[in-house]
């Protein structure tokens, strides 16, 4: 059983605000525990309640510049008693990979000699964790072997995440988190990193590929094709477990993210800002892993992995 203690440490926000839309009505509020960092203590982005949050987020005081702490989002309680149960809502797929040998439950799609280990030197509940020790051009992921598409093509996958490098040392595009139509060679939504076009910084963003024009959105709220803010957005430092969460909806062509129960503005897309409409594949497929594209990920470790059709917060 996955322990209900958290060692979470806060994202690095950098300077500024991020753009977005408020979250649909549907998801309740929670309190989110995070503190986001700017000059001038203003939010940056990721202001939003998440769709659930199940425990109190560790903070540290690490700043970018002169900055003073702010919260950027008012604590919120549910009035429900928070879950210990990493499994719960995971009405599709759970593993905390406590097992030594990788449930069947997974498919692996990838070169032979990437494929993942369970490990037992990192972990962020229990003893063990997925790890992909390497990753390449064609990439590396395990998918649900049962259970997608779902009725609505609405999904939720929850991963604790823990990266080998520093975001800004992975030197271009890659990704860790993708829904797709088919395991390999179809239209993918891939949440990942890549350089920003405005600042050259490495940051966290959302890439569609396959189901049209290519279109990216950064977590500083730029987009390709549209001017470039210059403006700094998130990014995630090594050895570090992280709660990412993210919603994949491709009846509503949507897509959300949050990132130690805090949610992303920024990254809250709808029409990629340009208009778009009718872009979301349908999501037959969701994996984790990671895959190189311009940059290097590095070895990247998995745990407490859900996925369901309801918010699943981070235990």
């Amino acid at each position: 059983m996955v322990s209900c203690w958290r060692r979470c440490a806060p994202l690095l926000f950098v300077i500024g605000t991020a753009c977005g839309e408020e979250p649909p009505p549907e998801d309740p509020p929670a309190s989110t525990g995070l503190t986001a960092f700017g000059d001038s203590g203003t939010s940056t982005g990721a202001d939003e309640a998440p769709p659930v949050e199940t425990s109190p987020t560790s903070t540290s005081s690490t700043t970018t510049g002169d900055a003073e702490d702010s919260s950027g989002a008012d604590e919120v309680s549910s009035g429900d008693p928070p879950s210990t149960d990493p499994c719960d809502g995971a009405d599709i797929l759970c593993d905390d990979f406590e097992d030594p040998a990788l449930d069947p439950q997974w498919v692996y799609t990838g070169a032979p000699g990437n494929m993942p280990v369970i490990d037992e030197g990192r972990a962020f509940a229990g003893t063990r964790s997925l790890t992909f020790p390497t990753t390449d051009t064609q990439g590396a992921f395990v998918y649900p072997a049962a259970g997608l598409p779902v009725a609505g093509d609405r999904i939720y996958v929850r991963a604790y995440v823990n990266f080998e490098r520093e975001m800004s040392a992975m030197g271009g595009h890659v990704s860790y988190i993708v829904g797709a139509n088919a395991p390999s060679n179809g239209a993918e939504l891939r949440l990942g990193a890549s350089q920003n076009f405005g600042n050259g910084q490495m940051m966290v963003d959302v890439n569609l590929l396959g189901n049209g024009p290519e279109y990216t959105q950064f977590s500083n709220g730029d987009v390709t094709g549209g001017a470039p803010s210059g403006a700094p957005g998130v990014t995630l430092v090594a050895d570090t477990w992280y709660c990412i969460e993210a919603l994949y909806d491709g009846s509503a062509h949507e897509f959300r993210l949050w990132i130690d129960g805090m949610e992303l503005s920024a990254m809250h897309v709808t029409d990629w800002q340009m208009g778009v409409t009718n872009w979301s594949p349908v999501y037959s497929v969701v994996k984790i892993g990671g895959q190189n594209y311009s940059g290097s990920l590095g070895q990247i470790w998995f745990d407490d992995v859900a996925m369901g059709t309801q918010p699943l917060g981070c235990p």
